[in-house]
This record gives structure tokens, sequence and C-alpha cells, in this order.
């Protein structure tokens, strides 16, 4: 698992893409054939990346993460076959 986090003050200046493209780039080397992101549903920003990079919503867990605060969230998981 790898997790991607970017600092608030650097969002929206391109980070997050360099960072997702760098581990994209990693996976291939090491030769992954498909690679797997989970986020919840409303971080449309993430999402945005990785469909940049060309990956594709494969389905929706209902209800599947919670927050600190305790509230429920949809977890959507996105993949790419680098084959």
């Amino acid at each position: 698992d790898i997790v991607l986090l970017v600092n608030p003050k650097w969002r929206r200046q391109g980070v997050g893409v360099l960072l997702a493209r760098a581990i994209f780039d990693a996976a291939r080397s090491l030769g992954v054939n498909k690679v797997i992101v989970e986020m919840a549903e409303e971080q449309e920003s993430g999402r945005a990346i990785f469909e940049q990079l060309g990956f594709k919503v494969e389905g929706t867990l209902s209800r599947h993460t919670r927050d600190r605060q305790g509230n429920y969230h949809n977890l959507q998981i996105l993949s790419y076959h680098i084959d």
C-alpha cells in the first residue's frame, strides 16, 4: 500500500500529479500489471488526478470507511491496467 498526501499549501500546483506519476512509474518498473487506488468518493480532486493518468472507476463500496469524527463515507475503487 502507498498513501499519497499533499500538504494543503501545495495543493492545486501539480504536486499531486507528479507524485501519482512517480508512483505509477515505479509500479511499471517493478513489473506490476494493475494498479488499484482506493479513496473516499467525495475526494473529487484526487480522483481527477488519477483519471488524468488513465485510471477508471471500477466500483464503489457504500459506507465502507469512517473518518475521525465517526462519519461514514463511500469508498471508490479505481484501477489501471499497465500491460
